[in-house]
């Protein structure tokens, strides 16, 4: 067990899907492990993909110098027990400090930019939370607040425009192939619904019956009259 409880060191990360919540925690895992730490980090149950909102959590403690005590990391923050958060959109951290996961002894970096929710473009007025009341509720629930627009940054420096451009490329290339291939499947099933809708017009369509000739009427005439010979 660890000597002293306040050695223990824990980072929330409340993300939103593709921003790189999961390289992030990642950075900071390896971090510690070259500052000779235990660390733990996992990712809990969200929607890891575009516009979903994700959560990370992580967990290091220093080694201890006989190298011979086991630290148990929890699975799950606790509420009021997180150390720093970390918040990649200033709404998903609004969103964690309303499940109370901060607390006088939480510092809190975050960037201020905003990738705007579902709800927030649904009304047909402005529906956009304000900054400034989720500045009030993150220096409420801090003992320290640190914000800076992390987008903004990477711009100036060049990389938004690089990661944006390599996106577009990607997904466009994506696009194609996948179109391409919806194309091709779409033509396949057009020209088996058509063969199939033939056949079905060419069983629907009335038998032309043979008319009956001649000698049929006479055939007619003796079976009415009982006659058995011609």
């Amino acid at each position: 067990m660890m000597q002293n409880k306040s050695d223990l060191i824990k980072i929330f990360i409340p993300a939103v899907g593709g921003q790189g919540g999961g390289v992030l925690t990642e950075w900071l895992v390896q971090a510690f492990f070259l500052e000779e730490y235990d660390v733990q980090g996992i990712s809990l149950p969200g929607l890891s993909q575009r516009g979903g909102s994700t959560v990370y959590y992580l967990e290091a403690h220093p080694k201890s110098a006989s190298g011979n005590r086991q630290i148990i990391f929890a699975q799950f923050p606790v509420p009021g027990e997180v150390d720093v958060i970390i918040s990649q959109e200033f709404l998903e951290l609004g969103r964690a400090l309303q499940l109370g996961y901060g607390s006088d002894k939480t510092t809190i970096v975050t960037s201020t930019h905003r990738v705007f929710s579902t709800l927030e473009k649904m009304p047909v007025g402005s529906g956009i939370y304000a900054d400034e009341n989720l500045r009030k509720i993150a220096s409420s629930f801090s003992s320290r607040f640190i914000e800076i627009d992390a987008l903004k940054l990477s711009r100036e420096n060049g990389m938004d425009e690089l990661a944006v451009l390599r996106r577009r490329h990607e997904e466009d290339a994506l696009a194609r192939d996948r179109l391409g291939d919806a194309r091709e499947r779409l033509l396949q099933q057009r020209a088996g619904t058509r063969q199939a809708l033939q056949e079905l017009l060419r069983l629907r369509r009335p038998r032309a019956w043979p008319q009956p000739g001649p000698g049929a009427a006479r055939e007619d005439e003796r079976v009415k009259t009982g006659q058995d010979g011609p």
